[in-house]
């Protein structure tokens, strides 16, 4: 089994339309069932928001949680983000224009930055470890991987 990113490089795996919107999993010629992760509805409503096309949507890992968690993350010192862009809007340079001037422009608290922004390198494996610690394993905080929990019960039935 293989989860993967539902961005740009995540979304270059497969050539079938109908696993581009996530939560589909699918078995390979090689036999290993892949995924990708089916964008929350908070993703969406950021991404209608600043009017950004689904073939650039960036939706990783760390965008499948709450904004409202990765704040929490942020004020504990396990994420942070860079002054850059997503790297799926880069596929468009006027795209990635007017992203950045939106990011400039936005103040600290929307959690639109969270969406927009890339976070650092350093944020990946310190957001991973806080994220995954035992407290933080609730329902509510993994809400976004529901359909694909649901999904993956019915394939291994």
């Amino acid at each position: 089994m293989a989860l993967a990113d539902n961005d740009g490089e995540g979304r270059d795996l497969w050539k079938e339309k109908s696993i581009h919107k996530g939560g589909i999993w699918k078995r390979q010629i090689n036999g290993v069932w892949w995924c990708l992760l089916s964008p929350s509805e908070e993703f969406r409503k950021v991404m209608e928001r600043f009017a950004i096309e689904p073939r650039f949507w960036p939706f990783t890992i760390e965008n499948a949680f709450p904004a409202a968690l990765r704040f929490e993350a942020r004020a504990e010192g396990a994420y942070t983000l860079a002054k850059v862009p997503q790297v799926d809007f880069f596929r468009d340079q006027g795209l990635v224009d007017r992203i950045a001037e939106t990011t400039a422009n936005l103040p600290e608290d929307d959690p639109a930055l969270l969406y927009l922004l890339r976070p650092t390198t350093e944020a990946k494996d310190a957001f991973a470890a806080w994220i995954t610690s035992p407290a933080r394993l609730t329902p509510d905080n993994y809400a976004s991987f529901g359909t694909i929990l649901t999904r993956l019960k019915d394939v291994i039935a």
